[in-house]
């Protein structure tokens, strides 16, 4: 496997190096966007960025069941003010979902921060 990816990554290291030589010769615009485009389909075809979709999806999943057991934990621990007017509950959800949004974003992953976001709203 580790051949497999190294024989990956030496074909896009061509492939970019083929693209940086045509852009400065008197190769066509067409060569070097067409070289350009050979090499990010085979960064999106490689084995690490499937491992990579994967990983983000089993994160997502951990962090989602994480936002609702812990939304249901607060609202069952809420107390309401002495006015009776508010609830300690809207405070800790908002709490909660900050710190799941602030963990997706450190991930570096704008597949995974989106995704929380759509869980989080």
């Amino acid at each position: 496997m580790q051949q497999a990816w190294l024989d990956s990554s030496m074909y896009i290291i061509d492939m970019l190096f083929a693209v940086f030589v045509i852009q400065g010769s008197e190769a066509s615009a067409d060569q070097a966007t067409a070289a350009l485009d050979r090499a990010v389909m085979v960064i999106k075809q490689s084995r690490t960025s499937h491992l990579l979709q994967e990983l983000t999806s089993q994160y997502i999943t951990i962090e989602n069941y994480f936002l609702k057991e812990t939304f249901s934990k607060a609202a069952k621990m809420s107390t309401i003010s002495s006015d009776g007017k508010t609830t300690s509950v809207v405070d800790d959800g908002f709490f909660i979902i900050h710190k799941c949004i602030k963990r997706s974003f450190s991930s570096c992953s704008v597949d995974g921060a989106c995704a929380m976001l759509n869980h989080a709203w």
